[in-house]
């Protein structure tokens, strides 16, 4: 379904797959930082609320209950939240739980959250769906609102896509990776708007399933030799990280 957006069981088994509560649980306790929750925690200090909008396998909310946030999870597909639930009970870890659309308003309180934020979630949507779900994120924000997506700017990311679509293997259903979100940012009322990319390794990864295997698995190791601080001027990141404050 390249070109459609998935329901939730059908995203609830791609975000999935056959990983187990104990293989994540696994990864938050024990595992490095992953780059991906790094904005994040820069951003809040121990004690601070924090709740993410589409919580897939749970592992990046996972990290920042164990860094000690206060965390809560929301996702629209019921099978999602009691996967993070089961995840959270095998880590040993606390969080709150909600299944809800993002495209709604939510049951909860203006200046609930210190900080708002999505890895994975606006680019499945139109930019007036973004505004929207920006403004609701908003409102529950006492502080931050912040956004990670693909980044349209991503070389080996948009050839790997490219290829996986053309190839039906695509698992992810519509997604439209940005060059910039600051525009939607101001129009949701949000303020001192900042963007950089993350994670140029996993942006490289995406060549993977391009065959014959031999071929792209030498060119991921020798794109993985450059230091990332020389690809850096040229935001090469897999993840676009847009920061509003309140």
């Amino acid at each position: 379904m390249p070109n459609e957006q998935l329901d939730s069981k059908h995203w609830h088994k791609a975000i999935i797959g056959n990983v187990s509560c104990n293989e994540i649980s696994d990864q938050i306790m024990h595992r490095d930082t992953p780059e991906w929750v790094k904005p994040i925690l820069e951003l809040t200090k121990t004690g601070d609320s924090v709740i993410e909008l589409g919580c897939g396998t749970g592992t990046l909310s996972g990290v920042l209950a164990k860094k000690g946030r206060s965390v809560t999870l929301i996702d629209y597909s019921p099978d999602t939240i009691d996967f993070c639930k089961n995840v959270f009970g095998c880590a040993g870890l606390e969080a709150s739980f909600l299944v809800a659309d993002v495209l709604k308003t939510l049951s909860l309180k203006e200046n609930s959250f210190d900080c708002v934020w999505s890895c994975g979630l606006l680019e499945h949507f139109s930019d007036e769906n973004i505004v929207n779900i920006l403004k609701e994120s908003k409102r529950i924000s006492r502080k931050y609102v912040v956004s990670l997506v693909p980044n349209a700017y991503s070389c080996t990311y948009r050839i790997g896509k490219w290829y996986q679509e053309k190839h039906g293997i695509w698992p992810w259903g519509y997604e439209d990776p940005k060059k910039s979100l600051s525009r939607l940012f101001e129009v949701s009322g949000l303020k001192k708007i900042n963007e950089f990319t993350v994670d140029i390794k996993k942006s490289n990864s995406f060549l993977y399933p391009i065959k014959p295997f031999i071929f792209s698995s030498i060119a991921v190791k020798l794109l993985n030799m450059i230091p990332s601080i020389l690809l850096k001027p040229f935001r090469q990141g897999y993840l676009l990280v847009t920061v509003g404050k309140k």
